[in-house]
């Protein structure tokens, strides 16, 4: 994770128009979450950016990129910012759970109530993103262990 750009309660078009600013800095191939409002904002992005995927979120497809996620932290494939950068992604990854339901023998990735996970979410289509389209753009790795 080498930026990390959150907004809210402004235009969309002033969103949008940051995001490009960011993916073109970086050559980024952008995922973008295409439910519910999603669609208009990947449709609208994707004709100014080629270089852009539409992501559905689903049970199966959550648990599909949560788990990659998991994956990826154990094998050192990522790092994220330190706690003093950004704690609020690390205050997410800690009441961040998995439950289990005995019954449908679903199992659940979700922030506690009465918590949010939306930068946990988007760190996973990140890290989605990074292994779906690697054959997109370039990968730099940087620092060392």
């Amino acid at each position: 994770v080498i930026e990390i750009y959150r907004d809210n309660q402004k235009d969309w078009s002033f969103m949008q128009n940051n995001i490009l600013q960011l993916a073109k800095k970086y050559g980024a191939t952008l995922m973008i979450e295409i439910n519910s409002m999603g669609t208009i904002i990947f449709e609208q992005i994707k004709k100014q950016y080629q270089d852009t995927h539409p992501f559905t979120t689903s049970m199966q497809s959550k648990n599909d990129i949560v788990e990659s996620l998991i994956l990826a932290f154990n094998e050192g494939q990522i790092r994220i910012p330190s706690q003093q950068l950004l704690p609020e992604l690390h205050q997410e990854l800690e009441v961040f759970e998995m439950s289990y339901n005995p019954k449908t023998r679903n199992v659940r990735y979700a922030a506690r109530t009465p918590f949010h996970d939306d930068m946990v979410m988007a760190l996973c289509i990140a890290n989605w993103n990074r292994l779906q389209n690697k054959s997109y753009g370039q990968y730099a790795v940087m620092g060392g262990q």
